[in-house]
């Protein structure tokens, strides 16, 4: 069996990203399929955030890796002294397409780290976005960059048995989800000031949904708490529940490397409204789901959603959901490694 180191710095970091549950999820199936000899090189934990993090990946992590052996960067950075026999897996360029919504530390690292990657590295990403992106801000070429697409969590418990009803939006009308907190790159604000100025509280409630610890949904201003339910530091089952019962997912993110919630209320067969950003134009079911970031046309769909809940679109939602899974990431992943991994190495 042919051996492959992984940087695991993304598994020590304090901080649960839309990266790293990728990165972790294709890890744990690279090891359910044994076909590799996975060796996971991780920083101490102090060593694993910040500054200090990218100190062990770029002079650290090149002294204790074997050159001969494949290094799998799953989480965007990867040590660009030692390039050889390296495959990272870049996200996006949102740093610098995006700069104004990250620290001017963290652009400067990502500046430097990913201009080295269009030499002596092999670089796939997530979705067709992020390609035209990175290709445009790196320059990576196109042709050489592999999307590996993602998958929501398929071990879903999309039954819900046993449901805590505490966890069911206690209305009697429908409801929408929403992904709130500080963050502005998420244009949590937006959603708000649509349902405030379209008075769409009157036959839709909007479930306000906060998984960081950061800062609770209660501290940002969303007008009338009558208008809007909020929950903060959801759990994934709780999360599920929400998803199960909702209408659809809004998401009006100004900019994204995928967008994983978007697959996860697909799973579930509920349709989204999401801004032109991530994979939202790849998995959308029908052109109308993606829409520029103007109240009037997302009100405009909100209300069209609730005159005419197709239920066929369930269906629809989750088989397309279903091509996307970590089998068929990992699949294409291997593929890529096989360029730098000796022929014929499932026979080893």
């Amino acid at each position: 069996m042919v051996k492959v180191q992984v940087n695991g710095r993304f598994l020590i970091s304090k901080n649960q990203t839309g990266v790293q549950f990728w990165a972790q999820n294709v890890l744990e199936e690279l090891i359910r399929r044994d076909l590799l000899h996975i060796e996971i090189l991780t920083p101490p934990k102090w060593m694993s955030n910040g500054l200090f993090g990218h100190f062990w990946e770029q002079l650290i992590l090149p002294c204790i890796r074997n050159s001969n052996l494949v290094l799998l960067n799953l989480a965007n950075f990867a040590p660009v002294l030692s390039r050889k026999n390296s495959y990272v897996v870049l996200h996006d360029a949102l740093p610098l397409s995006n700069p104004e919504f990250f620290g001017r530390l963290y652009r400067m690292a990502s500046k430097t780290i990913f201009s080295m990657y269009c030499t002596k590295i092999k670089v796939g990403t997530v979705s067709e976005n992020s390609k035209i992106e990175i290709s445009e801000y790196i320059k990576v070429s196109k042709e050489s960059l592999r999307v590996l697409g993602a998958a929501a969590n398929l071990n879903l418990d999309i039954s819900l048995s046993g449901e805590n009803p505490t966890l069911t939006p206690d209305v009697n009308q429908p409801y929408f989800i929403a992904f709130g907190g500080t963050n502005a790159r998420k244009n949590f604000p937006f959603i708000v000031e649509v349902w405030n100025e379209f008075k769409i509280e009157t036959s839709a409630k909007l479930v306000c949904i906060n998984r960081s610890e950061s800062q609770a949904l209660s501290q940002i201003s969303m007008g009338q708490d009558n208008k809007f339910l909020t929950y903060d530091n959801v759990t994934t089952s709780n999360l599920h529940q929400l998803y199960k019962n909702s209408v659809a997912l809004l998401w009006p993110s100004k900019c994204e490397g995928f967008g994983l919630p978007l697959l996860e209320a697909m799973h579930f067969g509920k349709p989204f409204l999401s801004s032109d950003t991530g994979a939202s134009r790849e998995l959308a079911v029908g052109s109308s789901r993606v829409l520029e970031l103007k109240k009037e046309s997302w009100a405009e769909a909100i209300f069209s959603m609730l005159r005419n809940i197709n239920k066929d679109e369930y269906y629809i939602q989750t088989n397309k959901a279903m091509e996307y899974n970590w089998g068929n990431v990992c699949e294409l992943l291997i593929e890529e490694l096989e360029t730098l991994l000796p022929p014929n190495f499932r026979n080893h």
